[in-house]
C-alpha cells in the first residue's frame, strides 16, 4: 500500500497516473467524519426524500479518507494485479466550516485512525466548480488569498514590500510601489519597471537559529519573519505566482522546507514577452495543481471512462459528485444524470452478491456487508463454493507488501483493495452460474472480460435500504421494491368499551360519527413509536399518523415483520384493526412492470384471436371440395392431434389449412378435450382451437360439450382426477378469453367454481387449484393480483377483456374471498385445538415431570394439521393479493430467545462481552493441568474407570420448565419414590462404608491414615492455584486408594472447616483429579445434589445458614469447572426462585453470584437465566426485607452489570501529561532539554513525584531504542543534589516486576520482564546500578524454583540474553569476565534442565515416531549470546556436562573460602565490577590515558606486592556512551593544553610546593591511586587492623632509576579532611570538562552531517544562472586547502555556498 500525503502528491502523481491507466478497474472507498442519523430514516422514504436526507449529512460532514486500488491482468495472464493507494483527506480553506459526528469519532478512533495525520498531512480538494472559480478570480485579480491560510494577503503584500527593499533604487521607488500594493500592477507595468537587485537575495521566512547566527550581509534580516512555521504547498506556488506577476524579470525559488525565499535577477534573454507569459501560465498551473489536490486523481478516472466498483456506494458517490464535480444537485434525478456523466459504468458488488444469494446461503452467507463477504472469501471454506480455480492477486511494483498484521476493517485504502478482491470472486460466481455451469475456467479470465459478463445485467445499480426500491438505477427507471401493504390501526375509545356488548353494530357506528375521530397526542404517538421500533428494530418497522391524526399507519420491511407486528398489536388489547372485508373493500394492487408488460402481451394476443373469429368465414361446399380429403392424411393429422402433449403439435396449424377435416370436427373437439398435456402446452392448443373454430362452425359447441363432461357441475358430482381438472379449468378460461366460447362456457366456468368452493369448506382439499388459477389469471377472472406480482404500477393501467365484465369478476372474486374466510376459520379453529392441547401436556409435565403419551400425540397431530392449513392459507392469500391473517398461538419465547442467543454469540465474538471476567479467572477455570501426563499410568490405573452413574440430574436445558414460577409460596410435588430415598440418605451409605473399611484396615493403615488427615487439614487451608494442582498432584502419587477417595469425598461434603474462600480451590482439585479418578467428583456431585434438595423440601432444618451457603457455592463451582451441567444448575436455581422466602433468597443470591454471570453468558443456558432473573426481579418488589434487597440488587447487578458507561475519571492535571511526554519523547536530541524539564519539576509534590518515578519505571511503555537515554537521564537526575534517591526507587520497582514475573508466569508480565531486563543493562551502563546487583538479578533468575507445568516456558532464557547482550561488553576481560564465565557456567546447566524437560514432557511425534525437536530460537538465542559475550566457554553436550562443569567450579570456591577462612590467603578482594579499562564501550580518552598508551609502564615496589597495573582492578571511572568522533588536529591540540593545564594544577593541589627532587608523578598513578590512597567513604570497610590508620603512597626512585610507590600509615585529621577536600574539588572538575568536552565533539558532529546533507540537496543546482562551475569548484578546493586554520570562515563560506548553489 501506498499512503500518500500532502507532500507527497506530487511525487507520487506520476506512478497513480500510470496505474490507472493499465487498470481494468478502479475500485474506491470512503471513511467519513459522519454519518446520517438512523433515526431520521423511515420506512415510509421515497427514494427522493432519503437522497434529500442524504445529501443534506454530505455537505455537513466531510469525507477523511480516501482508498483507491487499481486493479489489471498480469503480464503473465495468470494471475491479476493491484496497486493500492491511501490519501487523507482535508480540505485546507480556513473559511470552509464542517461539523463532525461523535460517534463516527468513536468509530474511526477505535479502528486505528490518526487524526493527527489527517489535519497534517491531509490532501486538499476541491471540485470543478470551485476551481473555475478560483482560476477565474486569480486572472481576474479579485482573489482573496485567506481563504487559503489565516493572513495571506497581509504577508504577501509584506513580502512584496521586502523584496523592494533588496532592489538598488529602493528609495526611490518605495512610496510609488508601496502605493499600488492595493492594485497589483499588469504584467506590462512590471516590465516598465523592474526590479534591479545587487546581488542574489535569501528572504527569511520562518525563523531559522542556523540563519540567525549567520552574521553576513546577503540574508534580510530587517524584519522579524512572516511566518511561524514552513509554508504549506498551496501557500509556497501563491507566493511565487504573485511575486513573478509583481517582477517578472526576477526568479524567486524555495528551499525544500519552504522557509527561504532564493530571489535572483534572470538573464535578459528570458524576460522576454513570449517566454515570460508561459512562466506566468506554468506557474498558475502550479497553484491550481495545489489547489486541486485529490480531485485530479478522481478526474483521470473520469476522463478514461474506466470501470468503477465500489460496495455499497450510494453515500460514497454522493461524495464522490459532491467534492470532485459539483455542489449536490437539489433533485435525485439531476444527481442521478450527474453522476452517470461522470462514470458511465458502476459495479455494485452488494448488487453482484444479491444476485447469487442462493449459492452464497448454501455456504452459510446470510449477510452481503464487505467485511462477512471478505472474511468468507479469504477462508479455506471458500473453495466449496467454487469448482475451480481463482487466480491469484498480487500487489504491483508499489504493493508488494499491501497491508501489514495490524491493518484491518473500514480503513478506506483497505476496503478498496478488498471490494476490488471481492468482485472478482462473485464475478466468477455469477459467470458459473448464470452459465448454468457451462462457463469453462481452465484459463484464467481477463478482468476485461469479467467486467462485460457483469455489466448487463449489475453496472449503474447502486443498492440503498429502506425504501420503496430495490436499488437506485442510474441509467433507467428505478424499480420498485414489493413491501407489505400499511397496517392502520385505531386506538380503542374508552367511552365505547363499557357500552360495545350492549349496542348493535349500526348505532356503534352512528355513535362514532357523531363524536367524531379521537386525535392522538403527540405524547402518545412518541412512546409507541419508540416502544414499537425498540422493540422490532428502526430498519424493520416505522409508524406516523394518518392525515386526520387519529390512526397509527404502520411500514414494516418484509411480510414476516408485518405478521409479528400484527401479532403483537392484538395482544395489546388497546387497538383494533380493520377486518379483512373492510380491508378487502379498501384494497387497491399495484403490479410490477413484468406482470403488466405480460398482461399486456396477451390481452393482445386475446383481441386478435377475437377478432379472428368475427371475422372468419366458414368453409363452404366449393371450399371443402378444394382442400384435400385422402384418408391416409386426415388420419396422419388426426393422430397428431392426439398426441399434442408428447410433442406433436408443431405443424398442424399449417396442415389445418390443406386439409378437408370437416367429417372429423367431433373426433377433433373430443381429441382436444381429452389430451393429456402441461400447462405449458395451454397456449398452443388454444392456437390451434382458434384456427379450427375460425374454419367449422360447430367445433366450439361441440368442444364445450366435450369439455363439460370432464368438469363437474353438480353436487353430485365427483373429481376424478384434479391434475386433469386443473389443466381443463385453465383451458376453458383461456378459450373463454379468446372467444372461442361465448356465455355458455362462461357460465360452464362459473359452475365449476361455485362447485369448487361449495363442496370444499371443511377439509380444502380444491386450495391448489384455486390459488394456481388466481395466480396465472386471477386478474382476467376475478380482478385480483398476487402478491407476487406486486409493483409500482397501478391496476388502472391494466387492459379489461370483454369476455367477461366486471360484475362477473367481482362475483368470482366473492366466491374465492368466501373459500379464503373458510379457511381462516379452519386455521383458527385448529389453532385454539393446538393450544388446549398445548397447555395440558405443558400443566402435565410441570406437576408431574411428563405428560401422558396420548396427549403428546393429541398435542402433535394438533400442530401437524395447524402448520398444514397455515401454510395452505398463506398460499391462498398470497395468490389472492391478501394480508396473511394472524393467529393468537400459546405464547412461546422461541423467537426471543433466539435473537436473545444471536445477540450474545455475536457480543461474544466481537469481544464485548466475555465468558470470564478476566484472563486471572479463565485461567483458574479452563487452564488445568493434565495429570496424566505428569504421572505414570500405574498410579491411577485403578481409579480411572467410571463406575458410577448418576440418572436424577437434568442433563438437557430445554427440559428445564419456566412456568408458574411467580406464585407467592411454592410447593414441590414430591413422589413416593423421593419419600422413600429419605430415609436412607447415599451419604450415610458413604459414611457407613467408609467406617466398615476404617475398621478393617485400622490395626494396619495409621500411617496411611494420619497421612491423610494431614494432607486434608492442608487442603482445608488452601487458597492458592499452584498449590491446589501441588495437592492434586500429590494424591495421585502417594494416596491414591479406594479408602482414601471415600475419606477425601467425606471430607469435601461434610467438613465444617472448609472455608467458603477455599471452595472454589476444592472445586479446581476436583476437576483436576477428575480425567484419572472420575467417580470422585461425580459422587460429590451427587452427594450436594441430594442435599440441595433435601433443603429445598425443608427436610434438612438442622443446617444453619452457612453449611447450607457451603454447599450451595460448592455446587456453583463445580458448575463452572463442568463437573455439574448447567441445566442442574438451572434446575438448582428454579427450586429455589420457586419458593422464594427465607433462606432460599440468601441461597439463590449466592448461587447467583458465584456461577450466574457464567450461565447468563452460555448460549445454551442464556434463554432461561434470563427468564429467571426476570420472575426474581418481580418477587423482589414483593419482599419487605431491605436486607434481602439489597442481597437482590447485588446478585443481580453481578450477573448483569450495568450498561451506562463508567463514570469518567477526572481528567489528569496538564503537568502529569507533560513530565509523560518528557519521559516517553526522550531520545539524542531531546535528551538535555527534557533533562534539565524534569529537575525543574516540583519534585516536592508526592503525587506528581509518584508519577514521574511510575514514568521512569515503566520500560515498557518505552521504545527500545530510547531505554538508554531513559537511563542516562536517570543517571543525570541522580547525580543532582536531592534528587540521589530517584535511581534507588527505580532500581527497586524494575526488580520487583522481575521478581514478580518469576513468582506469577504470566505472558504479560513475561513480556514487562523482558523490557525491564534490557532497561536494568542500560542502567548498569550508565552506572546507575553496580556489578554485584546485576550478578544478584542473573543467579536469582536462573534459581528461582519453577513449577512442573513451565517446562514449555522459556522467558528466563530469553531475560538473561537480553541483559547479557547489554551489558556483555563491559564483561569481556579482567575480574569481571571471571565473573561472568562463571554464571555462563550455571546458565548453561539451566538451559540443559529446559532441554531435559522438554524430551520427557514432548516424548515423540506420532506421525514420524522422532523425539519432537527443542524450539530452534532458544538454541539460536544461546548460540547468539555467547558469540556476542566472546566467551571461551563450549556450549555442554548434555546435562551432565553441565552438571561437571558447575561441580568444578564450586570446588574451586569452595577451596578459595577455606583459605580465607584459614588465612592463609589474605589478598583476596572483592571488586565490585569489571576493570574500568574493561568497560571500552565508547569511552571518553582523558589526557593521562593517552599518555598510558605512549609512556613506559612503571614498576612500583610496594611493600604490600601490588603494583601500578594491579591495580586497575580497583578504580571507579564514570562510563559515558557517546558515538565515537574523528578528532581533529586542532581538537587534539586543545585536549592537549587543557590536560596539562589540569595536571599542573593537581600538582599544586596535592602537593602544595614545586617538586623539587625533579620526581614527576604520572598522571596514570595519581588516578590509580585515587581508591587506594583515598579515605573511606562509607562505600569500602577497611581490614579490622587498618581502622585507625591512614594510609598515603611515597614515591621514590628504586632500582634503575625507577619509580617506586611504597605506603606509608599516617594518622592526622586534619590532613584526612584536606586530602578529602582537595580529591571532591578534582573529581568536580574533571566531570564538569568532561561533560564539556563531550558537548562540543557531539555539536561537531551534528554540524558535519547537517553539512553534508545540505551539500546533497543544493550543491550545483542553480550554478548555471549564478557562477561559472568552474571557478566555484576551485573556490572550494581552496578553501578545503585552509580548512585547518580558519575553520570558523570555511563553516561560513560554505553555508553561503549551500543557498547559492540552488
Amino acid at each position: 500500500m501506498v499512503d500518500v500525503t500532502n507532500l507527497t502528491l506530487r511525487e507520487w502523481i506520476p506512478e497513480i497516473e500510470h496505474a490507472i491507466k493499465k487498470s481494468r478497474f478502479v475500485s474506491i472507498d470512503y471513511e467519513f467524519l459522519g454519518i446520517p442519523s438512523s433515526e431520521t430514516f423511515s420506512l415510509f422514504d421515497s427514494l427522493e426524500q432519503r437522497y434529500a436526507k442524504y445529501a443534506e449529512a454530505v455537505r455537513k460532514f466531510p469525507p477523511c479518507q480516501l482508498g483507491i486500488a487499481c486493479f489489471s491482468d498480469a503480464e503473465a495472464g495468470t494471475s491479476y494485479q493491484v496497486e493500492v493507494f491511501s490519501f487523507p483527506v482535508f480540505k485546507r480553506m480556513t473559511r470552509k466550516v464542517f461539523s463532525f459526528e461523535i460517534p463516527a469519532m468513536k468509530f474511526l478512533s477505535k479502528h486505528k485512525f490518526d487524526f493527527n495525520k489527517l489535519i497534517a498531512d491531509g490532501i486538499s480538494y476541491s471540485n470543478k466548480a470551485e476551481i473555475l472559480r478560483i482560476q477565474k478570480e486569480i486572472e481576474q485579480e479579485e482573489i482573496d488569498y485567506d481563504i487559503f491560510a489565516d493572513g495571506l494577503e497581509h504577508k504577501l503584500n509584506m513580502l512584496k514590500l521586502r523584496v523592494l527593499k533588496e532592489s538598488r533604487d529602493y528609495s526611490e521607488q518605495f512610496f510609488d510601489e508601496a502605493s499600488q500594493f492595493r492594485r497589483r500592477p499588469t504584467i506590462s507595468e512590471s516590465f516598465g519597471r523592474p526590479l534591479r537587485l545587487l546581488r542574489p537575495v535569501l528572504i527569511e521566512l520562518v525563523a531559522n537559529k542556523a540563519l540567525s547566527d549567520f552574521s553576513g550581509g546577503d540574508l534580510s534580516h530587517d524584519n522579524q519573519p512572516l511566518w511561524d512555521r514552513e509554508l504549506s504547498p498551496v501557500e509556497a506556488a501563491i507566493v511565487v505566482y504573485e511575486l513573478t506577476i509583481q517582477h517578472p524579470n526576477c526568479e524567486f525559488l524555495f528551499d525544500q522546507t519552504r522557509t527561504i525565499l532564493y530571489c535572483a535577477e534572470l538573464p535578459l534573454m528570458c524576460c522576454a514577452t513570449k517566454d515570460n507569459g508561459h512562466r506566468v501560465g506554468v506557474l498558475l498551473k502550479n497553484v491550481i495543481f495545489e489547489i486541486s489536490g485529490l480531485s485530479q486523481i478522481i478526474q483521470m478516472i473520469s476522463e478514461r471512462k474506466i470501470q468503477l466498483v465500489t460496495h455499497n456506494s450510494f453515500l460514497d458517490l454522493l461524495y464522490t459528485y459532491h467534492c470532485f464535480e459539483n455542489e449536490l444537485p437539489n433533485t435525485y434525478a439531476e444527481w442521478k444524470e450527474g453522476i452517470h456523466r461522470m462514470f458511465p459504468s458502476i459495479i455494485d458488488t452488494k448488487v453482484l452478491a444479491g444476485t447469487v444469494q442462493d449459492q452464497l446461503k448454501k455456504h452459510g452467507v446470510t449477510d452481503l456487508s464487505l467485511q462477512t463477504l471478505g472474511n468468507y472469501f479469504d477462508s479455506p471454506s471458500c473453495g466449496e463454493i467454487f469448482p475451480f480455480n481463482i487466480p491469484p492477486i498480487t500487489g504491483g511494483p508499489h504493493s508488494q507488501a499491501i497491508f501489514t498484521e495490524g491493518e484491518h476493517y473500514h480503513n478506506a485504502a483497505f476496503d478498496a483493495l478488498i471490494t476490488g478482491e471481492i468482485f472478482i470472486k462473485l464475478a466468477y460466481l455469477y459467470a458459473y452460474t448464470r452459465s448454468a455451469g457451462q462457463a469453462t475456467f481452465s484459463k484464467s479470465w481477463p478482468l476485461g472480460k469479467l467486467v462485460f459478463a457483469c455489466r448487463s445485467e449489475i453496472a449503474n445499480r447502486i443498492p440503498i435500504s429502506m425504501v420503496n426500491s430495490l436499488y437506485s438505477n442510474l441509467t433507467d427507471q428505478d424499480q420498485k421494491e414489493i413491501k407489505p401493504d400499511f397496517l392502520i390501526i385505531t386506538p380503542k375509545k374508552k367511552v365505547l368499551d363499557h357500552f360495545q356488548h350492549g349496542l348493535r353494530d349500526g348505532f356503534r357506528r352512528l355513535y362514532s360519527f357523531i363524536i367524531g375521530p379521537t386525535k392522538i397526542k403527540s405524547e402518545e404517538f412518541n412512546t409507541f413509536r419508540k416502544e414499537i421500533r425498540r422493540r422490532f428494530g428502526s430498519h424493520r418497522v416505522d409508524v406516523r399518523l394518518t392525515n386526520n391524526k387519529a390512526q397509527f399507519e404502520i411500514a414494516t420491511n418484509t411480510l414476516h415483520t408485518y405478521t409479528k407486528v400484527s401479532t403483537w398489536v392484538i395482544t395489546l388489547d388497546t387497538f383494533e384493526l380493520p377486518s379483512i372485508n373492510d380491508m378487502n373493500q379498501s384494497y387497491q394492487p399495484r403490479v410490477s412492470q413484468a406482470f403488466y408488460d405480460e398482461l399486456v402481451r396477451r390481452h393482445e394476443i386475446r383481441t386478435s384471436n377475437r377478432s379472428k373469429i368475427r371475422e372468419s368465414v366458414y368453409f363452404d361446399e366449393a371450399k371443402l371440395r378444394s382442400l384435400d380429403s385422402a384418408l391416409k392424411k386426415t388420419t396422419t393429422f388426426m393422430k397428431k392431434l392426439k398426441n399434442i402433449g408428447a410433442g406433436g403439435g408443431p405443424g398442424l396449424i399449417e396442415e389445418l389449412e390443406k386439409l378437408n377435416l370437416s367429417k372429423f370436427t367431433e373426433e377433433m373437439a373430443q381429441a382436444i378435450s381429452e389430451v393429456r398435456c402441461k400447462l405449458a402446452d395451454i397456449p398452443f392448443i388454444v392456437d390451434l382451437a382458434v384456427a379450427v373454430a375460425c374454419k367449422y362452425s360447430t367445433f366450439s359447441d361441440l368442444l364445450l360439450s366435450e369439455l363439460r363432461k370432464g368438469i363437474p357441475q353438480k353436487k353430485s358430482d365427483k373429481v376424478i382426477n384434479p391434475g386433469k381438472l386443473r389443466v381443463d379449468m385453465r383451458l376453458l378460461f383461456e378459450l373463454i378469453l379468446n372467444g372461442v366460447f361465448a356465455k355458455e362456457g362462461l357460465q360452464v366456468f362459473g359452475n365449476a367454481l361455485a362447485y369448487l368452493v361449495q363442496t370444499d369448506k371443511t377439509e380444502h382439499i380444491n386450495m391448489g387449484l384455486l390459488a394456481g388459477l388466481s395466480n396465472q389469471i386471477g386478474w382476467e377472472m376475478a380482478r385480483v393480483v398476487s402478491n407476487n406480482s406486486k409493483g409500482p404500477i397501478s391496476t388502472d393501467q391494466l387492459p379489461l377483456s370483454d369476455s367477461i365484465s366486471n360484475e362477473q369478476a367481482l362475483a368470482i372474486k366473492k366466491l374465492l374471498l368466501d373459500y379464503h374466510q373458510s379457511m381462516k376459520e379452519r386455521a383458527e379453529k385448529t389453532c385454539n385445538e393446538m393450544n388446549a392441547a398445548q397447555k395440558i401436556v405443558l400443566r402435565q409435565e410441570k406437576h408431574r415431570g411428563d405428560a401422558t403419551q396420548e396427549d403428546k400425540n393429541t398435542l402433535d397431530t394438533c400442530r401437524q394439521s395447524y402448520d398444514t392449513i397455515k401454510k395452505q392459507l398463506m398460499e391462498m392469500s398470497d395468490s389472492l393479493g391478501i394480508t396473511m391473517p394472524t393467529f393468537v398461538e400459546v405464547p412461546s419465547d422461541d423467537e426471543d430467545d433466539v435473537e436473545a442467543v444471536q445477540l450474545l454469540t455475536k457480543a461474544l465474538e466481537e469481544g464485548s462481552v466475555t465468558l470470564w471476567e478476566d484472563e486471572e479467572e479463565r485461567y483458574f477455570y479452563e487452564k488445568l493441568i493434565d495429570i496424566r501426563r505428569l504421572v505414570p499410568t500405574s498410579l491411577f490405573k485403578e481409579s480411572q474407570e467410571m463406575t458410577y452413574v448418576d440418572d436424577q440430574m437434568e442433563k438437557q436445558i430445554e427440559d428445564i420448565d419456566m412456568e408458574d414460577l411467580e406464585c407467592e409460596h411454592g410447593e414441590e410435588i414430591i413422589d413416593e419414590q423421593q419419600e422413600e430415598r429419605t430415609t436412607t440418605t447415599p451419604e450415610m451409605e458413604l459414611f457407613a462404608e467408609l467406617n466398615d473399611i476404617e475398621v478393617e484396615s485400622s490395626a494396619t493403615a495409621i500411617a496411611m491414615r494420619n497421612q491423610m488427615q494431614q494432607y486434608l487439614d492442608e487442603l482445608a487451608t488452601c487458597v492458592n492455584r499452584d498449590v491446589v494442582d501441588t495437592i492434586a498432584l500429590r494424591f495421585v502419587q502417594e494416596l491414591n486408594t479406594k479408602i482414601n477417595r471415600r475419606r477425601l469425598v467425606r471430607f469435601l461434603f461434610g467438613s465444617t472447616s472448609i472455608r467458603l474462600d477455599v471452595v472454589p480451590f476444592c472445586a479446581r482439585l476436583l476437576a483436576i483429579l477428575g480425567p484419572v479418578m472420575p467417580d470422585v467428583p461425580a459422587e460429590l456431585a451427587r452427594l450436594l445434589i441430594d442435599r440441595f434438595r433435601e433443603i429445598t423440601r425443608g427436610k434438612a432444618r438442622d443446617l444453619f445458614l452457612d453449611a447450607k451457603l457451603r454447599i450451595v457455592s460448592f455446587i456453583a463451582e463445580l458448575v463452572k469447572f463442568a463437573l455439574i451441567g448447567r441445566a442442574e444448575a438451572l434446575s438448582c436455581l428454579r427450586q429455589l426462585v420457586y419458593d422464594f422466602r427465607g433462606h432460599s433468597v440468601d441461597l439463590t443470591c449466592s448461587m447467583l453470584e458465584s456461577c450466574g454471570k457464567y450461565l447468563y453468558r452460555n448460549t445454551d443456558s442464556h434463554p432461561k437465566m434470563k427468564q429467571l432473573i426476570d420472575v426474581i426481579l418481580r418477587k423482589k418488589e414483593l419482599n419487605k426485607d431491605m436486607r434481602q434487597k439489597m442481597l437482590i440488587e447485588n446478585a443481580y447487578y453481578t450477573v448483569c452489570p450495568s450498561e451506562t458507561e463508567a463514570p469518567i475519571t477526572p481528567p489528569r492535571p496538564p503537568i502529569y501529561d507533560f513530565v509523560s511526554q518528557l519521559i516517553r519523547n526522550m531520545n539524542d536530541s531531546t535528551l538535555d532539554v527534557n533533562l534539565k524539564l524534569l529537575r525543574r519539576i516540583d519534585w516536592s509534590d508526592s503525587e506528581l513525584c509518584d508519577w514521574a518515578i511510575w514514568g521512569f519505571s515503566s520500560p515498557w511503555l518505552i521504545p527500545f531504542g530510547n531505554l538508554c537515554h531513559i537511563s542516562s537521564s536517570l543517571y543525570g537526575l541522580s547525580s543532582v543534589r536531592y534528587h540521589e534517591w530517584t535511581s534507588v526507587e527505580v532500581v527497586d520497582n524494575v526488580l520487583e516486576i522481575i521478581r514478580m514475573a518469576l513468582e506469577a508466569n504470566n505472558d504479560e508480565l513475561n513480556q514487562k520482564a523482558i523490557a525491564c531486563m534490557a532497561y536494568i543493562g542500560e542502567l548498569y551502563n550508565y552506572n546507575v546500578v553496580n556489578t554485584s546487583l546485576i550478578f544478584k538479578v542473573l543467579y536469582q533468575i536462573v534459581s528461582f524454583p519453577e513449577h512442573p507445568t513451565q517446562w514449555a516456558d522459556f522467558t528466563r532464557i530469553r531475560m538473561v540474553s537480553q541483559l547479557l547482550r547489554t551489558i556483555g561488553e563491559f564483561f569481556t576481560k579482567g575480574s569481571g569476565k571471571i565473573k561472568m564465565d562463571n554464571f555462563i557456567t550455571y546458565w548453561l546447566r539451566y538451559y540443559w534442565i529446559k532441554r531435559e524437560q522438554w524430551v520427557m514432557n514432548t516424548g515423540t511425534d506420532q506421525a514420524t515416531d522422532d523425539i519432537v525437536r527443542f524450539p530452534p530460537e532458544i538454541e539460536g538465542e544461546i548460540i547468539e549470546t555467547l558469540k556476542d559475550m566472546a566467551t571461551s566457554i563450549n556450549i555442554p553436550k548434555t546435562l551432565d556436562d553441565a552438571e561437571k562443569k558447575v561441580q568444578e567450579l564450586e570446588a574451586t570456591f569452595k577451596e578459595k573460602i577455606e583459605k580465607m577462612l584459614t588465612g592463609e590467603f589474605e589478598d583476596v578482594l572483592e571488586d565490585d565490577g569489571p576493570h574500568p579499562q574493561q568497560r571500552e564501550l565508547h569511552q571518553i580518552m582523558e589526557e593521562d590515558e593517552e599518555e598510558r598508551k605512549n609512556e613506559p609502564r612503571f614498576h612500583d615496589e610496594m611493600e604490600d606486592g601490588l603494583d601500578v597495573e594491579e591495580m586497575e582492578d580497583k578504580q571507579e571511572i564514570v562510563n559515558l556512551h557517546a558515538t565515537p568522533q574523528k578528532q581533529q588536529p586542532e581538537d587534539l591540540d586543545f585536549c592537549r593544553d587543557l590536560d596539562q593545564l589540569l595536571t599542573e594544577s593537581l600538582k599544586m593541589g596535592s602537593t602544595g610546593t614545586a617538586n623539587q627532587d625533579g620526581l614527576i608523578v604520572p598522571a596514570q598513578a595519581r588516578q590509580k591511586l585515587v581508591r587506594r590512597v583515598g579515605f573511606s567513604d562509607g562505600q569500602n570497610i577497611p581490614r579490622k587492623e587498618d581502622n585507625d590508620k591512614m594510609r598515603v603512597a611515597l614515591m621514590t626512585k628504586g632500582k634503575s632509576n625507577k619509580t617506586v610507590l611504597k605506603n606509608i600509615d599516617l594518622h592526622e585529621e586534619t590532613l584526612e579532611q584536606r586530602w578529602k577536600a582537595n580529591t571532591d574539588k578534582e573529581k568536580e572538575e574533571r566531570e564538569q570538562m568532561k561533560k564539556l568536552t563531550l558537548h562540543h565533539t557531539k555539536r561537531m558532529a551534528s554540524e558535519e552531517a547537517n553539512e553534508d546533507k545540505a551539500f546533497d540537496e543544493f550543491a550545483w543546482r542553480r550554478s548555471k544562472n549564478l557562477v561559472h562551475p568552474g571557478l566555484v569548484k576551485e573556490i572550494i578546493r581552496l578553501m578545503e586547502a585552509k580548512r585547518t586554520q580558519q575553520p570558523f570562515f570555511y563553516d561560513l563560506f560554505w553555508f553561503m555556498i549551500k543557498f547559492f548553489m540552488k
